[in-house]
């Protein structure tokens, strides 16, 4: 008698270890993939692939995570602690070169570097907040090419001589408005833009300014 309890009592053991971590297993995979209860519901998350100008990188965008893969080789994905809404590729800043554009959220406003009006020591927030981040494809530098030492010597930035790396380039604090899409107007350097849709679909246009984006007037928006 003892030993047939003994096994049942085992066996409801076993059921309850096995719910537990169906539990636990669940509660990690909505963590992930759900985000934050607290996101607005005008925020669409994107998923698919893409390619830049050059056709070298391909950029696959799937469960708020982008992964970037050159020459076979996943070579980059995005920072873990950042969930990306959309993803973008152009030549954002008008030099004849692609740019990778995240249009993610991470948690806080500004990130390592405060801005002027905040001390050091003051704690950075943890909600949730909307960013722009630019980074660069790496590509081999041509230092006999005068175009291209002048472009170095003007942004007071050495590139990597390497190829497929992919670079920060420009990593926004909070936005400051609400911006449910990102998209390029389609032109060729020097009039490329990166147009801003809000949730209720107005659009504003923004220049690259050689550290930043600049809001253009409303009548430039084609």
């Amino acid at each position: 008698m003892n030993i047939i309890i003994s096994k049942k009592i085992l066996n409801i053991s076993k059921i309850f270890v096995v719910i537990m971590a169906l539990v636990c297993t669940g509660a990690v995979f909505y963590i992930i993939y759900s985000g934050n209860s607290d996101m607005p519901d005008w925020v669409k998350w994107k998923n698919g692939t893409l390619v830049d100008s050059s056709g070298q990188y391909k950029i696959s965008l799937k469960r708020k995570s982008v992964e970037i893969i050159y020459d076979n080789n996943i070579i980059w994905t995005s920072p873990n602690d950042v969930m990306v809404q959309q993803v973008l590729s152009c030549d954002i800043d008008n030099d004849s070169e692609d740019e990778l554009i995240l249009l993610c959220w991470k948690k806080g406003h500004f990130g390592s570097h405060k801005p002027f009006w905040m001390d050091e020591d003051d704690e950075e927030d943890d909600e949730w907040s909307q960013h722009i981040f630019v980074y660069e494809y790496g590509r081999d530098i041509d230092i006999s090419d005068e175009t291209e030492m002048e472009k170095i010597s003007e942004s007071g930035i050495i590139p990597s001589a390497a190829s497929g790396e992919i670079r920060p380039k420009w990593m926004s604090s909070y936005i400051g408005q609400d911006v449910a899409e990102i998209a390029s107007n389609d032109k060729e350097a020097p009039h490329c833009r990166l147009l801003l849709t809000a949730p209720d679909g107005q659009v504003s246009s923004w220049i690259w300014d050689s550290w930043g984006f600049t809001k253009e007037s409303a009548d430039l928006v084609h």
